[in-house]
């Protein structure tokens, strides 16, 4: 029997985070490409959960089925499912995640985060509050 069940709307994707130019720019490059990442796999799940939403609306109402003459009514198969997508979003996340922990653990012992706040256009109170949005979206996440 087909799981009919949709999901709350609420869980439809994390809450990312408002980030600015010199909050992000307190962060690595290759921390960037990472989040930048995650946040178009993210995109990806919001996606395919509205398309899911969509789909099983369809099929409550009969529209998702089709009648092929000698082989009665067919629904089509996706190949991709919300759980591989979910697991690609955790991994995308770590890299990040990882930074954003080494920045928040400094931060605690009272250690500046950069040397170059000033060079890299941010300070280091913006770089201790990034440490902490990018913790948040990644207990979200996983």
């Amino acid at each position: 029997m087909a799981n009919f069940a949709l999901p709350p709307i609420k869980d439809a994707s994390p809450n990312i985070p408002t980030m600015s130019k010199k909050e992000l720019s307190a962060l690595p490059s290759t921390s960037l490409v990472s989040l930048s990442n995650n946040m178009a796999v993210v995109k990806s799940e919001a996606s395919m959960k509205a398309s899911q939403l969509q789909a099983r609306a369809k099929k409550l109402s009969g529209e998702a089925s089709i009648d092929i003459p000698g082989k009665g009514r067919n629904s089509i198969a996706t190949s991709q499912s919300i759980d591989s997508v979910k697991a690609s979003m955790q991994s995308t996340i770590g890299p990040v995640a990882s930074t954003a922990g080494l920045m928040s653990e400094s931060a605690a012992v009272g250690a500046d985060l950069l040397t170059n706040a000033t060079a890299a256009g941010t300070t280091n109170d913006l770089a201790k509050d990034m440490a902490s949005k990018i913790s948040d979206l990644n207990t979200e996440i996983i």
